[in-house]
């Protein structure tokens, strides 16, 4: 594998965490710009550890 880290590795953590912290901090800028009552639910209701991730969203919050 050229431009991976596999399995079971010492690397393959940091990578899987990093990744993840990047894509909250994605999440969270791009639910600032829909709505500040979206960011805040997300910011409530969005947890991690490590490399799993697990947001519960209510279905009745809406963007406008």
């Amino acid at each position: 594998m050229l431009r991976t880290a596999l399995m079971g590795t010492t690397m393959a953590p940091i990578f899987a965490s990093l990744t993840m912290g990047y894509l909250e901090v994605k999440l969270y800028s791009l639910c600032k710009e829909i709505n500040i009552n979206v960011y805040n639910h997300i910011l409530e209701c969005f947890k991690r550890f490590f490399d799993d991730c697990f947001i519960n969203l209510d279905i009745t919050i809406t963007t406008e």
